[in-house]
């Protein structure tokens, strides 16, 4: 319901985010509305993740997953991969706030907050063919990844489009997305593996 409620939000916010252009409004028109059912599809988006993760838990660490509960881990595993979007949003917002104006900045949050939904969108079907019919782990594999090159190469044109439209901005996109994105996400998931074969210390 609210994918099909926030249809046309999404259309009009897509073809914003591979503008140039802002669209102050954007965030003004049934903001109630957008906001609840882009907040449900975020959401989703960290449940679909964690489902994967789960899914890559029990074929990378089968001791773990004999060890532990399938609940316990799932839970452990989408709550990760929350707070790991919210981590992002953090580090970016921080980081957008002391280097670039704040029309940019809410131009660029907005583009990947989308980008993020609908990575979420792409994943759901893949999430369902993983817990209905036991789709191969290569396959998901597969499609994960082909998920995330393509978000990453979207955020890039993003990026460059909102702050780094001149001369040295190869240079800069550069650095601002290892800074606070490649980095990030290496530690995090070092901290996924950890946090996943520490729960066999508590058994």
């Amino acid at each position: 319901l609210s994918v099909a409620g926030s249809r046309r939000d999404l259309g009009a916010a897509w073809q914003d985010f591979l503008s140039a252009r802002r669209r102050e409004n954007l965030c003004d028109e049934d903001a109630d509305t957008e906001m609840s059912g882009r907040g449900f599809l975020f959401f989703q988006t960290a449940i679909a993740m964690g489902f994967l993760l789960f899914d890559w838990v029990q074929e990378a660490f089968p001791s773990v997953s004999a060890s532990t509960s399938p609940y316990v881990l799932l839970g452990l595993n989408i709550g990760l991969c929350y707070l790991w979007a919210l981590l992002r949003i953090f580090l970016y917002q921080q980081v957008n706030r002391i280097l670039f104006p704040p029309e940019e900045v809410r131009a660029w949050l907005n583009g990947f907050l989308l980008l993020f939904i609908f990575q979420g969108l792409v994943l759901l079907p893949v999430t369902l063919l993983v817990v209905y019919f036991d789709l191969s782990y290569t396959s998901q594999l597969l499609a994960v990844i082909l998920t995330a090159v393509i978000g990453e190469i979207l955020l890039l044109y993003k990026t460059y489009i909102t702050f780094f439209s001149h001369k040295a901005g190869p240079v800069h996109i550069i650095l601002y997305l290892c800074a606070l994105e490649i980095i990030p996400f290496l530690l995090f998931w070092r901290l996924m593996v950890w946090a996943n074969t520490w729960l066999t210390t508590l058994i």
